[in-house]
């Protein structure tokens, strides 16, 4: 099902996403009278099918959302730390391949930390049934409509290559992903029945909440047989915590972000911040990153480099935030009422193991260095309400004074932070439009490194030899660059955006 630009004086609203199923789903969504809040949720319920090595019902992730009233607020449900440490959890380390070098994670029940999923997809729901759009049931329909008939991507077979490890860690996991014998690849029929039936049965329910949809039960059944960490009060004592944005502002426009303990928001708004020219050249954004990368580096808390480069951030930190790879997607939505709706979500790389008959693997944040750096074996437990661990996730929403309304967000782990700064600073402080802002070439520099897409022979690129120890070109666009999906709403009503083709980015706009 396709829509099409028409010109009409009043378009429905228009997606972002990092997939032709979760763009779909969306888009049906608001073509048949839901709002932004129920469209983010149909695109998640469909990302799972579709993308899943980065959105699973066992990962977690970040929204921020912008109301009609003009509202704007971070709803945080990404993982926390279960109460207990269980010190002879299930851990195991694999390699992945990335072509250029290889990496070590860890998997298996323990490294599995309480998801967030289920209650972030349930008050997304929540948030859209008070403002009178489609019913619960309807919204199921619509997602698993759109992620009937699929196959492999392009991408999403890229990433199988690069985790295979984990994809093939058990039993279960390689009856779904190389169901004979061998890993699926582009093109191959990709059907995940267990986990369809999971949603069908939601979506046949006649309450709208989704209490228990991560089937609880199984999930603790397998965490006991196989050596995990979480128990029925990690489930009890969740919250989504409803936090202030992390927010920066300058003549032309305000930008708001994921609020601390997450990292990504603070330090995309302080490079924004930091970027005082407003035609700056790349080398000045490579100097940009460079200045803001050392200053976080020399151990100072979002607190402190939100006071340095003047943003406002009110949220007390709780863990910090470091490197790593980290399947991420993200899904941004604006409606015709001015509701915009930017969230992100990950499972990390997944445990290596399907809950039994449910067809998802449980996330395996506690071995990810960037959301528990002291590694998955020593972490420490605390008390309720002090569990949520950091990320650099950092979906975002920005308006201009001329009424101008922007979401977007990305995946990219670390690169996340600088993807969204050369985003924003394109659109806001330079003045291109939003998809050329999107698609232009990007940046990349941390610690003594600085990585550089060079497609089309940008003159600048060899300038910024010498602004880090080390150098590398990059000859064409690619994924490790991020994958910025962004929705535009002008002050007349009308929709521009991008999904970054980095990630195979969808935008659509719905009549």
């Amino acid at each position: 099902m396709s829509f099409l630009h028409k010109a009409r004086d009043l378009q429905a609203g228009a997606v972002a996403a990092g997939h032709r199923v979760t763009a779909d789903a969306a888009a049906r969504t608001l073509n048949e009278g839901g709002n932004a809040f129920q469209a983010a949720a149909a695109g998640l319920i469909a990302a799972c099918l579709a993308e899943p090595v980065f959105a699973s019902p066992g990962g977690g992730g970040f929204m921020t959302a912008r109301h009609r009233s003009g509202k704007t607020e971070v709803l945080d449900f990404f993982v926390d730390l279960p109460g207990h440490n269980q010190t002879d959890a299930q851990i195991m380390e694999v390699e992945a391949d990335f072509g250029s070098v290889r990496q070590l994670f860890h998997i298996g029940a323990g490294t599995s930390a309480v998801p967030g999923m289920e209650a972030g997809l349930g008050a997304l729901i929540r948030l859209g049934k008070a403002e009178n759009g489609i019913s619960m049931q309807r919204l199921f329909g619509i997602a698993l409509t759109s992620a009937s008939d699929m196959k492999v991507s392009p991408l999403q077979a890229q990433l199988f290559e690069i985790v295979s490890p984990i994809l093939q860690a058990s039993d279960t996991a390689r009856s779904l992903y190389a169901p004979d014998g061998k890993l699926l690849v582009d093109g191959d029929p990709f059907d995940n029945a267990e986990l369809r039936l999971l949603f069908k049965e939601l979506s046949e329910r006649d309450d709208a909440t989704l209490q228990g949809f991560c089937e609880r039960d199984r999930v603790l059944q397998q965490q006991r047989d196989e050596g995990g960490h979480l128990t029925a009060i990690d489930f009890a004592d969740y919250e989504v915590q409803l936090r202030d944005p992390t927010r920066w502002q300058n003549a032309s426009c305000r930008v708001f972000s994921n609020a601390l303990p997450a990292m990504g928001g603070v330090l995309s708004l302080a490079m924004l911040s930091a970027d005082s020219k407003p035609l700056s050249p790349l080398s000045g954004r490579a100097d940009v990153i460079a200045l803001v990368d050392r200053y976080w580096r020399d151990g100072h808390s979002g607190q402190e480099i939100a006071d340095k480069f003047h943003v406002h951030a009110t949220q007390p930190e709780q863990a910090g935030s470091k490197d790593s790879f980290n399947g991420t997607t993200h899904i941004s939505v604006i409606d015709r009422r001015g509701n915009a709706v930017a969230v992100t979500v990950t499972n990390g790389e997944g445990n290596g193991q399907i809950v039994s008959g449910r067809g998802f693997m449980l996330n395996n944040m506690l071995g990810e260095e960037d959301v528990n750096p002291v590694g998955p074996t020593r972490w420490k437990p605390q008390p309720k309400g002090q569990r949520r661990l950091s990320s650099m996730m950092a979906p975002s929403i920005a308006d201009g004074l001329d009424g101008t309304l922007l979401a977007l967000g990305s995946g990219g782990s670390n690169r996340i932070r600088t993807a969204l700064y050369q985003v924003l600073a394109n659109r806001f402080l330079t003045g291109m439009d939003i998809r050329e802002a999107v698609h232009r070439p990007r940046i990349h520099g941390e610690r003594r490194r600085l990585d550089i897409e060079d497609y089309g022979n940008q003159p600048e690129a060899k300038v910024l030899e010498g602004v880090f120890p080390q150098t590398e070109f990059w000859q064409g666009q690619s994924l490790y660059f991020g994958g910025v999906h962004a929705v535009e709403r002008t002050p007349r009503g009308r929709f521009a955006g991008a999904g970054d083709p980095r990630r195979e980015g969808v935008f659509v706009v719905v009549d």
